[in-house]
């Protein structure tokens, strides 16, 4: 049922955004190459390691919304001062 879900979450994601051809190509082979790459990392995780693995995977999902903040940020020529919060707010903490 989970991957059910994940399935149509990105099938309408990719779907409202109406790509043209050649980015949605770049997407869909992004999203192939994840799929394998996951896969093959969760078929070889011993059960008792999944904790690890979930923490891991949300540090990549961290990793992950930093970057499009800051890209974000940089394709906008004048922002706002919402967007200014925004992208300041989802940098991560370094102590």
């Amino acid at each position: 049922m989970g991957i059910t879900g994940i399935a149509g979450g990105v099938t309408t994601a990719l779907a409202e955004l109406a790509f043209p051809g050649p980015v949605m190509m770049q997407a869909m082979a992004c999203l192939g190459a994840a799929t394998v790459f996951g896969t093959g990392i969760g078929k070889s995780v011993p059960i008792t390691d999944l904790p690890q693995t979930v923490a891991a995977f949300h540090a990549l999902v961290g990793v992950a919304a930093t970057f499009t903040s800051i890209a974000s940020f940089m394709a906008h020529g004048n922002p706002d001062g919402l967007h200014k919060v925004a992208c300041f707010l989802d940098q991560p903490s370094v102590p």
